[in-house]
């Protein structure tokens, strides 16, 4: 059996917030023709990269005689980005190909190929890569050119990234401006009642579609608390950890998911030598956050991690 979670997506209230908002920078401009901007980030682990492919899947490209449409073009940031290089990486994600010549001659091909393809809106993910440069000048050179870029392209853009990302903004106050529309995914909290029904409200979505009964419900209140100590309120190790104890009760060829698989689960996935008193689904965890130095949540709160408590 091949199971995962991941391949239902769970439209939680902050997901749907993000859909939401994408919908409007989208929606307003082909109503319009004003190219807005969207400043997207959240945590490692939050979904954004799930929430990329649900909207990509919202809106198919038509296939026509001659070409293919692309009403929604996805970009990755290269890790040690250039103006030549970002450039070089649209080409590719339009056609597959790059063109030889200058940054200009290339920046322009771009300019033809969004029409020619109909883009309506741009994601640049892992933006983060402008500002995890000590090169302070090429930082401010391809910040400008991504400014020059986006007013000429006179389609919306999205960027997407970890919460750092917003001192890419410091770099350049037109850029600042164009993306003064802000949304932050967070990690789930637990704090109250509100935040509790939420989280406990997306683990019951995910137990109804597991292929084994639970021992102990995900989305009752104990485990749910256990669950969020285990993954400090990001969907990427809860879906970890459920995937995880599938597999080890499908391997014990038992029709039961029991707290001792998802003990093990959080071993196998999280952190594998976590004393019996930090795993969060041990019968002696002793219920506190995971977040000291060596533990797997341990942050200095330079991406937001610290949202989740």
């Amino acid at each position: 059996m091949t199971y995962t979670v991941r391949n239902d997506v769970v439209v939680h209230k902050y997901f749907k917030t993000a859909v939401s908002k994408l919908e409007r920078v989208h929606q307003r401009s082909k109503a319009n023709g004003f190219a807005e901007g969207l400043f997207l980030t959240g945590p490692s682990g939050t979904g954004k990269t799930t929430l990329i492919n649900y909207y990509v899947e919202k809106h198919h490209g038509v296939e026509e005689a001659d070409r293919t449409t692309v009403p929604i073009l996805v970009v990755e940031t290269p890790s040690a980005p250039t103006a030549k290089n970002l450039a070089e990486t649209i080409q590719i994600a339009l056609t597959g190909d790059i063109a030889k010549g200058t940054t200009e001659f290339q920046t322009n091909r771009i300019y033809t190929l969004l029409k020619e393809l109909r883009v309506e809106l741009l994601i640049i993910d892992e933006i983060q890569h402008f500002v995890d440069r000590k090169r302070i000048a090429e930082t401010a050179r391809v910040t400008d050119w991504l400014k020059s870029f986006i007013n000429k392209a006179q389609i919306p853009v999205v960027l997407i990234g970890l919460p750092r990302s917003l001192q890419m903004l410091e770099l350049n106050e037109q850029l600042r401006r164009r993306f003064s529309a802000r949304c932050f995914i967070r990690p789930f909290g637990f704090n109250d009642s509100i935040q509790q029904r939420g989280f406990r409200a997306v683990l019951k979505v995910l137990e109804a579609g597991l292929p084994y009964k639970c021992e102990a419900s995900m989305f009752g209140f104990p485990m749910a608390r256990r669950f969020h100590y285990a993954s400090n309120g990001l969907f990427d190790y809860m879906a970890k950890i459920i995937d995880g104890a599938v597999e080890i009760t499908e391997g014990n060829e038992s029709d039961v998911i029991t707290l001792a698989a998802f003990e093990q689960a959080f071993l196998d996935t999280v952190w594998n030598d976590a004393p019996s008193e930090l795993n969060p689904f041990s019968r002696t965890f002793i219920y506190r956050r995971l977040d000291k130095f060596g533990e797997p949540f341990y942050c200095p709160d330079v991406d937001g991690q610290k949202a989740a408590a």
